[in-house]
C-alpha cells in the first residue's frame, strides 16, 4: 500500500512541487519510494557526494539514501549527513531520513560486527535498512579470490540479530532471484522486507517483481534509469521511441518517465547522478503515475539488458559468476502453494 507523501506535506523545493509517495514493508514501516543512489563509480571524487548529499536532502526534498560498505564513501555520507543534522537551518533531523546500506561479500560470517563498523563509519546508531547485498560469500587473499563456506541460513540469522538488536530498523536481499528467496523462507523467523534488484524498462523482471510482492516483500530498483550515459546502441532506455512518446505524452522528461514506471508498478527507485539539475529532475517523478497500457507498454519493450553482471567483471571483480543464469521459477502465482504467515 502507498500513501501520498513521505513524512511531510508537497512544498515548494527550488520553485517545484515535491511529493514523495510511500511504501509499506511488511514490518509496518513506511519507506519513501524515490531516492538517491550514492554509486558513482570508483573514480568519483568523494568530495562530490558531500556537496551533493547536502543539494538534495536540504534543497530538493530526498529522503532516501542508499549506499553500501562498497561504494567506499560511507564516511563522506556520513560527515555530510552529520553537518545536515547540525544545521539550524536545515531542520532535519536523523528521524527525519530513510538510510540504507549493504552487507558485502566478505562480512558474511558476522553481520553484525559488519553494520557496528559501517554504523561508526557514518556515526549513526541505526540505518533503516540493511540488505545482503549479494547472495555469495567472498573475499580476496593477496589478489586470490577464495570462496568462504558460509550458508545463507547462517548470514541471515545474523541479519535477524541485527533487527532484533535495533542496529537495523528492517532487513533484506539484494540480486536474490525466485529459488534463493523461497529457500531462505524455509528457515527464515523475520521475512525480508525489500529484494532490491535491477529494475528498468529494458530489465522488468515481471515475473520476479510479481512474486515478491505475492508473498510480501517489496522491490526496490537499482539502475532504474538503465545506462543513461553510455553510448553503445540499446543500452539507454530514455532514448528509446517509446519511452521519448510517453514524456512527450506526459510533458515529462525520460527519466521521470522511467522513474514513475517503475513506481506505477509499486516498488522504489534509487536514481544516481552527479548533476545537481538531474537530482532535481528526478524526485519530480514522484508528483504522477502512468496509466495501466502504458506501464504494460514499457514492460514490453523486450529488450533484457542486464547492466550489472557479475559474469562481465567489469563492475564486479569478485568474480565471473553466472548468478543470473537460473530460469525464473515458473508457476502460477495465484496458485503459490505455501503459506509464509509464521514469519513476522
Amino acid at each position: 500500500s502507498t500513501q501520498s507523501t513521505w513524512g511531510f506535506d508537497s512544498k515548494e523545493i527550488s520553485k517545484m512541487e515535491v511529493k514523495v509517495p510511500g511504501i509499506k514493508l511488511n514490518n509496518g514501516i513506511m519507506m519513501p519510494m524515490i531516492g538517491l543512489g550514492t554509486y558513482l563509480g570508483k573514480a568519483s571524487k568523494k568530495e562530490l557526494i558531500l556537496t551533493l548529499l547536502r543539494k538534495a536532502i536540504i534543497e530538493y526534498g530526498y529522503r532516501l539514501i542508499d549506499t553500501a560498505k562498497v561504494y567506499e564513501y560511507e564516511e563522506e555520507i556520513g560527515l555530510a549527513l552529520q553537518e545536515i543534522f547540525n544545521d539550524p537551518k536545515a531542520k532535519i533531523k536523523r528521524a527525519d531520513l530513510f538510510i540504507v546500506n549493504k552487507l558485502w561479500n566478505d562480512d558474511h560470517e558476522d553481520p553484525e560486527a559488519a553494520i557496528k563498523t559501517s554504523l561508526k563509519k557514518m556515526k549513526l546508531d541505526y540505518f533503516d535498512l540493511y540488505l545482503i547485498h549479494w547472495p555469495v560469500t567472498q573475499c580476496l587473499d593477496q589478489d586470490k579470490l577464495l570462496f568462504k563456506p558460509v550458508p545463507l541460513y547462517k548470514t541471515w540469522a545474523g541479519m535477524e540479530e541485527c533487527y532484533h538488536k535495533g542496529l537495523a530498523k528492517s532487513i533484506g536481499l539484494s540480486n536474490f532471484n525466485c529459488q534463493l528467496i523461497l529457500d531462505l523462507l524455509t528457515y527464515a523467523k523475520v521475512k525480508p522486507m525489500i529484494n532490491q534488484i535491477e529494475l528498468h524498462p529494458y530489465l522488468p523482471q515481471t515475473r520476479l517483481v510479481n512474486f515478491c510482492q505475492k508473498i510480501g516483500i517489496q522491490c526496490m530498483a537499482f539502475a532504474p534509469l538503465s545506462a543513461p550515459g553510455s553510448t553503445a546502441p540499446g543500452t539507454s532506455a530514455m532514448v528509446d521511441p517509446a519511452v521519448i512518446e510517453l514524456a512527450k505524452k506526459y510533458g515529462k522528461t525520460p527519466a521521470q518517465i522511467c522513474l514513475a514506471w517503475g513506481m506505477t508498478r509499486q516498488y522504489v527507485v534509487i536514481p544516481a547522478s552527479s548533476n545537481p539539475d538531474r537530482l532535481k529532475e528526478n524526485i519530480a517523478a514522484g508528483n504522477f503515475t502512468l496509466e495501466k497500457e502504458d506501464v504494460e507498454k514499457l514492460c514490453n519493450l523486450g529488450k533484457k539488458l542486464r547492466i550489472y553482471d557479475p559474469v562481465s567483471g567489469e563492475f564486479h571483480p569478485w568474480g565471473h559468476l553466472p548468478v543470473f543464469e537460473q530460469n525464473l521459477l515458473t508457476l502460477t502465482l495465484d496458485l503459490l502453494p505455501v503459506s509464509y504467515t509464521h514469519l513476522t
